[in-house]
């Protein structure tokens, strides 16, 4: 019997704790819905659209508390201008068979970003990275056929694409 109470005791306080959790992600994800980016560069605040609506998703679709809240907290730091990093999959559990073509993706997503894809194209690589986000999280739950993989690898040629060569015309008045 005192077992059981023992039991009990630990059950009741697991639950507890997770309730805390779940209002912190509920609260995140609430505070995102009602905000607009204000700060930052052009990227950052293309990257706090994308995870807002990610976050959206995953809370009103999905109903997937915990990946919402990942998603908003990431939005939430884009909106006060920080460049969040793509998720690392190695911190989500992504079967082994899959962690090699992710680890690849991201790769070639964080070159893109240093070869200035966030400048160039800020909405095209804020997209890519939360798309990339979004099929790390979906392969965690071994979902293999969604959507979010197709979307990475269909925006991907736009981070590719060179910035515009600016030719100077010159000034024909200075000639005379």
């Amino acid at each position: 019997m005192k077992r059981l109470g023992t039991v009990l005791a630990v059950a009741s306080a697991a639950a507890s704790l997770s309730a805390c959790a779940v209002f912190d992600e509920v609260s995140d994800v609430k505070r995102i819905k009602g905000l607009e980016a204000t700060a930052g560069t052009p990227f950052t605040q293309a990257l706090f659209q994308e995870y807002r609506a990610s976050t959206a998703y995953e809370s009103e679709v999905e109903v997937e508390w915990r990946d919402a809240s990942v998603f908003a907290r990431k939005g939430l730091r884009a909106a006060a201008g920080e460049a969040v990093p793509p998720e690392d999959p190695v911190h989500w559990r992504v079967p082994a068979a899959r962690l090699d073509t992710l680890q690849a993706a991201r790769a070639r997503l964080l070159g893109y970003f240093a070869d200035g894809a966030t400048e160039r194209v800020p909405g095209a690589a804020a997209r890519a990275q939360v798309m990339y986000d979004c099929w790390v999280e979906e392969e965690s739950e071994t979902n293999v056929d969604n959507g979010c993989r197709p979307a990475f690898l269909a925006i991907e040629p736009d981070l590719k694409k060179p910035a515009p060569v600016i030719q100077e015309v010159p000034d024909r008045a200075l000639a005379a």
